[in-house]
């Protein structure tokens, strides 16, 4: 499991960020052994992290002078720090500590952090556990079109406002190589029940083991991304927001109508 900078509880106001992600996993154990510290996941670019070259693979052991005994403890030390002031920070890299300063950044809001994680970054695989709607012409059909990935739910209110936009995005602009795929983690049966009742008009997933919401870090519901003919990631967007500026971005990737 990979707990994040990005992710976990943090003060509302005044966060301290590192900009890295973390394995929860390991954490107080390597190869069975107990082992305390932090294991770095992957270091987002342009954050504080970065800018020290911390590496994935990384286990950090101190922070601030003081022992670091898990992920979980990492990431709440780092919160409480005061963004803009520089501290100590170890890491074990290859057997052999390291130390650093490092200038603690304030948090930025969801949708920074998750473009720092994934822009300009190939998307990672939709590992779906069923399909509820299937995309139009089959799950491989969808290589090659411009897609927007939405991680939603039943429940979430500005999920179904989204969805009639969505549905016609998806009717307008299929013709010239447009799709939204819909991912929920929910239980097959409250999906197939909701579905019966208002079918989307687009593809969605069952992702019920959190395999491709946790592979996109889609901890906010709902949350879109935006990707190319590439298979690029383009754009991401927490929350409603801008919807038909985010639709619009999509559209400027398609070739232009007949």
């Amino acid at each position: 499991m990979v707990a994040s900078l990005l992710a976990l509880p943090m003060p509302a106001s005044g966060a301290g960020w590192l900009g890295v992600q973390l394995d929860s996993a390991s954490d107080g154990a390597v190869g069975g052994k107990a082992k305390a510290g932090a294991r770095i996941v992957a270091v987002l670019p342009g954050t504080p992290a970065a800018a020290i070259r911390l590496m994935a693979e990384d286990r950090v052991i101190t922070f601030a002078g003081q022992p670091v005994a898990s992920a979980t403890e990492l990431i709440r030390r780092v919160s409480t720090a005061q963004p803009g002031l520089t501290y100590s920070i170890e890491v074990e890299r290859g057997g052999f500590p390291l130390a650093f300063r490092v200038r603690i950044d304030a948090k930025p809001d969801s949708s920074t952090r998750l473009a720092k994680l994934h822009v300009g970054r190939p998307a990672p695989p939709l590992s779906i556990a069923k399909w509820h709607e299937k995309p139009k012409g089959g799950p491989g059909a969808l290589a090659g079109r411009v897609l927007v990935i939405e991680f939603w739910a039943t429940w979430c209110g500005p999920c179904r406002k989204a969805a009639p936009a969505l549905a016609a995005a998806e009717a307008r602009l299929g013709p010239r190589g447009f799709s939204v795929v819909a991912i929920s983690s929910e239980d097959d049966a409250v999906l197939t029940k909701y579905l019966g009742l208002a079918p989307s008009g687009y593809a969605v997933a069952g992702d019920d083991a959190f395999a491709t919401t946790s592979a996109f870090s889609a901890t906010t519901l709902p949350t879109l991304f935006l990707i190319d003919q590439m298979g690029v990631i383009r754009r991401v967007a927490v929350g409603l927001g801008d919807l038909d500026g985010f639709l619009r971005a999509a559209e400027a990737l398609l070739p232009a109508a007949p």
